[in-house]
């Protein structure tokens, strides 16, 4: 048969690629044309934002993925841009569409999130790439500097507070001075009472009285001392800490003020004049490769039709 036939393999093996090659290209046309329009952002976290030590990791920016393509951003940009009006379609239909058309992902090796948009209308496309980076950019601002803000706050009341636990620190040290006599003559360490001198001596001042015994009288005036002593101290720490703290209060309100950029846009999306789908050369390529593949089924039933035909038609 192969004898008989093999001019019909030898001509499908020709007609097959150009079959492919008019099939596909037919396909190609009345596919619908997919535009893509990308914008790169860069993350710039502040050091107070996150917790210390923690990196930009994978699950850092999947995180951040979610946030862009988050329900509530996405209506954001289905407003701005009036989507529901420009595609006919409720709400919740827009959402998903765009769930579907924008892409995101991590530049490996850098701190940029490209975020791609492909859609049909290349303008829409573009529009929608810069809107979603500019909401995510507003969004992570406001989030960052609202949590900023509240740890300021509390910052704050924690210094009123220790202004008030010093300020209680300091009565007490006074009412200890006033009531055993006690002029404080400089810092006062444990075991150094030669420092701490009467003033009005009192019975209750460390004075003996004729009744007491002298050892009775030491043990008194070692018990002031120390009331004395621990008062000290404890005022003494309170007010470093409350030094620090003021401190800390300074550098996290000057941290607010110059509210840095967190989120940079490296160039707003652009219109892509040309289609990214359907990629015509390889689909021309696919269906020429896949016409010459198939010419040896096509030669059979080529051989199947013409034997049927040529049948001999028997005399009745």
């Amino acid at each position: 048969m192969f004898k008989r036939y093999g001019w019909v393999f030898a001509v499908m093996a020709l007609i097959g690629p150009i079959i492919g090659l008019v099939t596909s290209a037919m396909l190609t046309y009345v596919m619908p044309k997919m535009y893509e329009s990308e914008t790169v952002i860069e993350v710039k976290p502040l050091p107070s934002a996150i917790p210390s030590g923690q990196q930009m990791t994978p699950q850092f920016f999947e995180t951040e993925f979610n946030k862009i393509t988050s329900r509530n951003s996405l209506i954001q940009v289905i407003d701005a841009l009036q989507l529901t009006s420009r595609w006919s379609v409720d709400k919740e239909a827009a959402i998903q569409i765009l769930k579907k058309i924008v892409h995101t992902e991590n530049i490996r090796g850098t701190e940029l999130i490209s975020i791609r948009v492909r859609h049909t209308d290349k303008v829409a496309t573009r529009d929608i790439a810069n809107e979603v980076a500019h909401v995510y950019k507003n969004y992570r601002n406001e989030v960052v500097l609202r949590d900023a803000d509240a740890r300021l706050q509390a910052l704050t009341k924690a210094v009123r507070d220790q202004e008030d636990k010093v300020e209680e620190r300091r009565k007490i040290l006074a009412s200890i001075v006033r009531k055993k006599g006690i002029i404080n003559q400089g810092d006062v360490s444990p075991g150094d009472s030669k420092t701490l001198q009467p003033e009005n001596p009192t019975p209750d001042s460390g004075k003996p009285n004729p009744a007491e015994s002298e050892r009775d009288a030491a043990i008194r005036r070692s018990l002031d001392d120390q009331d004395y002593i621990d008062a000290k101290r404890d005022f003494v720490t309170d007010q470093e800490l409350l030094q620090q703290m003021k401190l800390k209060l300074i550098a996290e309100s000057l941290e607010l003020k110059i509210s840095p950029t967190l989120i940079e846009i490296h160039g707003d999306a652009k219109i892509s004049e040309a289609p990214v789908s359907p990629n015509v050369t390889l689909n021309l390529l696919l269906g020429t490769v896949g016409g010459f593949l198939l010419s040896p089924l096509l030669s059979l039933l080529v051989i199947g039709g013409i034997r049927l035909f040529a049948k001999p038609v028997t005399a009745q």
